[in-house]
């Protein structure tokens, strides 16, 4: 069965097929083989010249039997003819050919072959689908972000931060002139981040501050959180319930490295009812926008203002830290200024951001800043950056394999995907270029790992 081997094995594993060669057949084998080929004369005559290669000059006969085209039942006769002493074998190899040559049995062998290599190829695709290595793709991002847009001064917002030994509910009493203090002083808006969730008996006098600078178009916002059941954990004080407005203040981190890059713009509760995020209402106050805040397609409408969004939340924009006052007196740079009031320091509700860690007071902020600003980063969407890495990583396996005498040609398919990715990336839009990088890099290192080996005497 060395001829089945010859036909059938070079075709499918070259380079193991030629080291075979190499060791199982001598010269002479290689001459007699050759010679009962279509294109025996003209190897015969090759062979005979000085330096041949006897190995890769059978290996190009054996390639052009393969091709259906030369092999056909007079190939069979014409062995048949020369070899009648070996019929059986002939015979024997002649039924394995049309077995073996089918379209389907070929078809299968090829897929076989290749699946594994695929697969890795597609698989930085189907991550970059279901949106897996955008924790690891902020590391690019941010960086060209940052690089060509810097980041947001920090010119609309204010912190009054508490201690991060302070008690907040200990504070609850100097509320109510906390707020009539600060819309004397001119803020647009004031928002807490402090949990409200238990009734005191001070919430009286802060509920009936807060209506009194709500009327004098001040807003003032408290936040409501979500239990695990997603149902809104609100106020203790019906007071502060009635008076204020409420906003939410929850965060999405990214799975695997819980870095806060974005913040859902709304939630809906088990009821259907609709909670704005704090930020959110905070730039409405800001704005001084009597209208509520809507989403339009893949954009949040806040007044006259439009940002984008991705799967309903604004990705955070590069920003400055807010400027921060320690809560007590009034300061004087709060005019027409959104005011929000948290704690910032310890270990509590402190969250990794591209920014470098940040307290959740100062992550509401950074989402009003990149609001007002109109600056919330555009998304390429799940499937273009699948599309993209699927073309660099395929784009540059079939030009590794199929120009094998120009392999460098197959750094054109990466190098092309990822200028347009980071030309993106340079105008503020977040592309997903790691599966790009990857794929490209399987698929160099597959298609050239594919390519027929020329092994020397």
């Amino acid at each position: 069965m060395g001829y089945a081997l010859c036909m059938l094995g070079y075709h499918h594993f070259p380079a193991a097929f030629e080291r075979y060669l190499a060791q199982s057949y001598t010269d002479e084998a290689f001459r007699q083989l050759v010679r009962l080929g279509p294109k025996g004369d003209e190897i015969s005559t090759r062979l005979s010249g000085t330096g041949a290669n006897v190995y890769t000059l059978a290996a190009e006969a054996i390639r052009l039997w393969i091709d259906r085209r030369c092999v056909d039942d007079a190939f069979f006769g014409t062995l048949l003819e020369s070899r009648p002493q070996k019929e059986a074998e002939i015979r024997s190899l002649q039924a394995l050919w049309k077995k073996e040559s089918g379209v389907w049995p070929r078809f299968l062998r090829i897929a076989l072959s290749v699946a594994p290599l695929a697969l890795l190829v597609v698989l930085p695709s189907i991550l970059a689908f279901l949106d897996a290595s955008a924790a690891f793709d902020a590391w690019f991002q941010y960086p060209l972000v940052r690089a060509v847009r810097g980041d947001l001064p920090a010119e609309n917002v204010v912190v009054l931060s508490l201690g991060p030994t302070d008690d907040p509910r200990s504070f609850r009493g100097r509320h109510a002139d906390m707020v009539r203090g600060l819309a004397d002083a001119g803020a647009a808006v004031i928002a807490f981040d402090l949990a409200f969730s238990a009734e005191t008996a001070e919430d009286a006098a802060f509920a009936e501050a807060v209506r009194e600078v709500s009327a004098r178009g001040v807003p003032v916002i408290v936040p409501v959180r979500f239990d695990t059941d997603s149902a809104p954990i609100l106020p203790g004080s019906p007071a502060l319930r009635e008076a204020t407005r409420l906003g939410a203040v929850e965060m999405e981190a990214d799975r695997l490295t819980h870095t806060i890059r974005r913040v859902p713009v709304r939630l809906h509760d088990p009821s259907g009812a609709t909670w704005w995020s704090l930020g959110v209402r905070a730039t409405q106050g800001a704005l001084r926008a009597t209208a509520d805040p809507e989403v339009d397609g893949d954009r949040l409408v806040v007044g006259a203002l439009k940002n984008r969004l991705h799967l309903g939340c604004v990705y955070l924009h590069p920003s400055d830290p807010p400027v921060t006052h320690p809560y007590g007196a009034v300061p004087a740079d709060v005019r027409d200024k959104a005011v929000l009031i948290g704690v910032v320091g310890g270990g509590q509700d402190v969250h990794r951001t591209p920014n470098g860690v940040r307290y959740g007071v100062e992550i509401q902020a950074a989402l009003v800043e990149t609001l007002l600003q109109q600056a919330a980063l555009p998304v390429v969407p799940a499937w273009m950056n699948a599309l993209a890495s699927l073309l660099a990583g395929l784009g540059a396996f079939g030009l590794a394999r199929f120009l094998p005498k120009r392999r460098w040609v197959a750094i054109v398919a990466p190098v092309a995907v990822l200028g347009v990715q980071v030309a993106l990336a340079l105008s503020g839009i977040l592309v997903a270029i790691l599966p790009v990088l990857v794929s490209s890099s399987v698929g160099l290192f597959a298609g050239v790992g594919r390519a027929p080996a020329r092994p020397t005497e």
